[in-house]
């Protein structure tokens, strides 16, 4: 596991727009006093003078990604859309509160744009200073990265906003005339950066920086999405067709165990648990700590975001030095209550009189997914309805990979040691019903103490600290078929995602005539639950990705794995297709008319 040190970052923009002053105070009542004699102003010149200030701006464009994870809400990953929610209804993410002014999409789209995108263009005008000091090497390799970043985010914001805001450089001055560019334009300026990035980036850089595979992976999605913006252009299917396979010339997907966990007798025991784990297989290797990275063995790993325990404490990292995703997204089982028929005087399944030498940590044990403090819930469309009618049978549904049943951990109830099923709980009440239904995924949840890292130093098995996916191969693979399948390939659609579902063991493999976007979403959802921007593929697919929302949303329809309990009262969305450009972007705007998308 390689570090990206973030200790060092400079607040670059401030010295590029702030000036130092200082006044000479001789007598208070001259009026002297009121001068200003700066004794510096930071200009590009003299602001960037050697090659470890463009690489803080490379690095906050590293860390702006990280906040988009691990310092916002979910958003991303699909909040409010067809994969998950939170339980109550209300919140701006199941659209109850949306309008242009407040909707949840605005800080999160500020930050994209002021933690990536700005340091992004500043590093690139740093670049450009005569008197830098810094080899042609590194100006190839910093150039590359930043405006590969620069590059990933416009490809977001033209996919969940449509056309967006063409800006190429840091400005001093305040601009209030920048036009709005088009859908189609805004692809195309992603496409250019993605493009050099390509040409100039490493194969295979050190572990959390991005290679050429990155910019592959998001020339096939930009080139992809240019073409559903053109009705399907051929052209530019072919091409992102081309990416992906380059994409996966240089990260062919794992097909075999591999790993810290796989072999007996190759790692270390920790926290009193071997790290040989015999009943894997090779989609729980892809989720273990030491098998992120392409130069752990991982040639399925295209990007993975850095976590170091030793890294954490050694920093103060604070939120963005951790994963959260174990603590927000998995069920708190602790709170499941028992029914009144199997109830005997006791009330939890899981919470009480828990042997811990059998389940270390108690009612936090790993066996029950750790201490997590769940806010938002997968939809019954993640839950059941993708692994129906046929689709169980699926490594990444097996009882490894997807815990939904857990043996009564209370050592003084009559059920003690026998699995605890629906019709043993409260299925009548919103929060237990829902953290009962809920399944726990082991790619986010720990099997055993074994991951976790903070046990020694009093952590209660709340957080993680190993690697976690931006991109993997396998969602380059979904990707092509999508591609294939828009220009009329369903046979090469068909064989490209039974290459993810031979890996997976399925029974059930695809078939030309199964072949349509709903086939993808579903197996995007297979493979890709919260890992992959739900709502930059849902939007980027238009009114198909509306569609789904309407069908799956937690507040749209009723959620049967959950006893129909969330409420399902949120209209579906026949007036949109994209997200609102915010207000306050468009009134800066004054100089431009600008036109907000359509139905906001």
């Amino acid at each position: 596991m390689k570090i990206i040190r973030y200790s060092s970052i400079l607040a670059l923009s401030v010295l590029l727009l702030g000036t130092w002053t200082s006044c000479d105070i001789a007598t208070i009542d001259d009026d002297a006093f009121l001068e200003e004699h700066p004794k510096t102003i930071y200009g590009f010149e003299n602001a960037f003078k050697s090659a470890s200030q463009i690489n803080d701006c490379v690095t906050a464009c590293y860390m702006g990604v990280r906040f988009a994870y691990y310092g916002e809400d979910p958003i991303w990953l699909g909040w409010g859309s067809d994969v998950m929610d939170r339980r109550d209804e209300g919140w701006e993410g199941n659209f109850t509160n949306w309008t242009t002014a407040s909707n949840p999409f605005r800080d999160p789209t500020n930050s994209l744009w002021t933690r990536v995108a700005a340091p992004a263009n500043l590093g690139l005008d740093g670049l450009k200073v005569e008197t830098l000091e810094i080899s042609d090497a590194d100006r190839n390799n910093y150039e590359a990265q930043l405006r590969f970043f620069r590059g990933f985010i416009y490809l977001r914001l033209g996919e969940m906003f449509g056309g967006w805001f063409i800006v190429d450089k840091t400005y001093t001055s305040l601009q209030l005339d920048i036009p709005r560019a088009t859908r189609a334009e805004t692809y195309e300026f992603a496409i250019q950066d993605l493009q050099f990035a390509a040409e100039h980036l490493e194969d295979h850089p050190e572990a959390g920086r991005v290679g050429k595979g990155a910019a592959y992976h998001f020339l096939a999605e930009a080139f992809l999405a240019l073409a559903t913006e053109k009705g399907n252009n051929a052209t530019d299917l072919e091409t992102a067709i081309g990416y992906a396979d380059k994409a996966l010339a240089l990260h062919p997907i794992m097909t075999h165990r591999f790993g810290t966990r796989a072999t007996a007798g190759a790692g270390p025991a920790r926290n009193g648990v071997a790290a040989y784990y015999p009943d894997g297989d090779v989609f729980f290797d892809l989720f273990q700590p030491g098998n992120f990275d392409y130069d752990e063995g991982n040639t399925e790993s295209i990007w993975a975001m850095q976590q170091d325990y030793e890294n954490f404490i050694a920093l103060g990292s604070g939120s963005w030095g951790r994963n959260g995703m174990h603590r927000y997204y998995l069920p708190s089982k602790r709170t499941v209550t028992w029914n009144a028929k199997y109830k005997n005087g006791k009330t939890y399944p899981w919470r009480g009189n828990v042997d811990e030498a059998l389940y270390p940590g108690g009612e936090y044990s790993a066996y029950v997914g750790g201490k997590p403090s769940q806010t938002w819930f997968p939809t019954d469309y993640v839950v059941r309805q993708v692994w129906e009618g046929g689709f169980a049978d699926d490594m990444r549904n097996n009882s490894l990979n997807i815990r939904r049943l857990f043996k009564c951990t209370d050592s003084k109830h009559p059920l003690y040691g026998q699995l605890v099923t629906r019709e043993m709980v409260d299925t009548v009440t919103l929060n237990p019903m829902m953290s009962f239904a809920c399944p726990t995924y082991t790619k986010f949840a720990p099997i055993d103490d074994w991951a976790y890292f903070d046990l020694a130093d009093g952590g209660q098995r709340v957080y993680r600290f190993y690697d976690s996916y931006v991109v993997r191969s396998a969602e380059t693979v979904l990707l092509r078929a999508e591609a294939k399948l828009r220009k009329g390939d369903k046979n090469g659609c068909a064989s490209d995602i039974n290459i993810l579902r031979n890996r997976a063991q399925c029974s059930k493999l695809a078939t030309a005539g199964e072949m349509d976007i709903k086939y993808i979403l579903a197996e995007r959802v297979r493979e890709l639950y919260l890992e992959e921007w739900r709502w930059a593929t849902l939007l980027r697919m238009g009114q198909d990705g509306i569609n789904s929302i309407n069908e799956h949303a937690m507040h749209i329809v009723p959620q049967p794995c959950y006893n129909n309990l969330p409420s399902h009262n949120v209209a579906p969305i026949t007036k949109w297709t994209l997200l609102p450009i915010y207000e306050n972007i468009i009134t800066s705007m004054k100089d431009v008319d600008v036109e907000n998308n359509p139905g906001w």
